[in-house]
Order: C-alpha cells, then sequence, then structure tokens
C-alpha cells in the first residue's frame, strides 16, 4: 500500500505512479467524469496476481490535486441530439457533471436514469501508442426552455430572409449562364458550374475587341507607337 499520483491520459484512464510502481494506464470506471481530467492523489495497492505476470491494482481515497472544489453542475439541458451517423435528430435531456454532459435521457425512453455518454464512446491507440478517443453522440441544437418563442420567430425570419437572398442570387446566376450560353434546351437548365470561366472568356473577347478598335483607330491616325503598344499587348494576352 502506497500513496500514488493519477495522471489522466486523455481517453478515461490514468498512468499511476507510487515512485516504485508505475502503471501506463488504469481504467477507473466508477470515478465522476468531473474528476477523470485532473491529476489525483490517493492510496494505491497493487496485486502481481495475474497468469501472465499483469497487475491489478486497489484504489481508495481518490483526491484531486490541491484539494480544488468541484464547479457545479450545469442545469439540465434540452437538446434535438443524433445518436449516430446518418440517425434523424431525436430530442433529449441532458444531464451534466460540472460543465460536461454526463447522461443523456431520450425524451420517449422509459428507462431511468439516462444513459452514460461514455456508451457512446470508443477509442484505438495508434502504434506511437496516441489514443484518440471517438463518439457516436452529436448535441446538435439546444431546445430553448419555454417563454423563448419571440427568438424563435426572429432567427425563423432571419432564416426566411437568408434564404430568399440565396434564391434570387441563383436566379439571377441563371440569367448570366443563359445570357453566355444562350437559352438552355426546352425543360432544362445549363449548370452554374462553369459561369466562372464563361465569364472570363467574355471579358477577354471584350478586350480584345476594344483592342482591336483602339489598333485600327492609331492605325489611321499614324500613330505607330501606340499600334506597337497595343500589340504588343495583345501578343502578351494571347501568351497569359
Amino acid at each position: 500500500m502506497a500513496k500514488g499520483t493519477l495522471t489522466p491520459n486523455g481517453d478515461g484512464t490514468f498512468a499511476v505512479s507510487t515512485g516504485r510502481m508505475h502503471l501506463w494506464r488504469v481504467a477507473v470506471p466508477s470515478l465522476p467524469v468531473t474528476l477523470r481530467r485532473q491529476v489525483l492523489q490517493g492510496t494505491v495497492t497493487g496485486y502481481e496476481d495475474a497468469a501472465d505476470g499483469s497487475w491489478s491494482v486497489t484504489l481508495d481515497d481518490l483526491k484531486p490535486v490541491g484539494e480544488a472544489a468541484p464547479a457545479p453542475n450545469r442545469p439540465d439541458e434540452h437538446w434535438w441530439i443524433r445518436t449516430d451517423e446518418g440517425m434523424p435528430l431525436e430530442p433529449a435531456c441532458v444531464t451534466f457533471e460540472g460543465d460536461t454532459p454526463a447522461k443523456v435521457q431520450l425524451i420517449g425512453d422509459d428507462s431511468w436514469g439516462g444513459k452514460p455518454v461514455e456508451d457512446f464512446q470508443w477509442s484505438h491507440t495508434d502504434e506511437d501508442g496516441t489514443t484518440t478517443v471517438h463518439s457516436s453522440l452529436e448535441l446538435v441544437e439546444r431546445i430553448p426552455p419555454p417563454g423563448h418563442a419571440a427568438d424563435i420567430e426572429t432567427l425563423w425570419q432571419e432564416l426566411r430572409s437568408a434564404t430568399d437572398t440565396i434564391a434570387r442570387q441563383g436566379e439571377i446566376l441563371t440569367e448570366v449562364v443563359n445570357a453566355l450560353k444562350g437559352p438552355p434546351p426546352e425543360g432544362t437548365q445549363w449548370s452554374h458550374d462553369d459561369a466562372g470561366e464563361l465569364a472570363r472568356k467574355a471579358k477577354r473577347k471584350l478586350e480584345r475587341t476594344l483592342r482591336d478598335v483602339e489598333i485600327s483607330y492609331a492605325m489611321e491616325q499614324g500613330d505607330d507607337d501606340t499600334v506597337d503598344r497595343l500589340t504588343r499587348q495583345a501578343i502578351e494576352a494571347l501568351e497569359a
């Protein structure tokens, strides 16, 4: 039995050191979420009792280093959540330990107490020993408490305004593409993907036309210097 220090690895496990014994990865499933990211001290008892020579430990009286007072729990909140990629959103009550989501209770689920956030997580360790924790749980959007209907209406109006602006910009872009390509076949619509290239080509064509007009006028005036300058510009534009 000895006093030991537990240093979080970032994946829910701890490196345990007593000075004489060091274990790289020890899981403490019953530990509150708020303590899993803190350096802890406690009483460590080690047992070399496995057939393969590995160790197991018993940990007691675990406390944060410095006895820092735990942060107060954030009040329960209702959220739209997604429990896996591609799944529809579901309403749920989220319980916190400190400011960290701890449990999720799906609305309409009769199970008591909710499901721990850790149940949605998994991890893998790379060859260099780096452990990455993944989660299929996504808190998408908080559901406002009662009395916030006016805020929701304001957000809805802003969303409608932005949607109308995007739709109008799409109409303008379609008109530009039709002007550059000509009317599309009946019942179809030109793609907008090459609108930028079409505009650049039209700009270059207009610049060539204006330059040709300037060259013709300079030749009529006998202005050889201007003719030479504009001709060089035309050649440089073709080579670009």
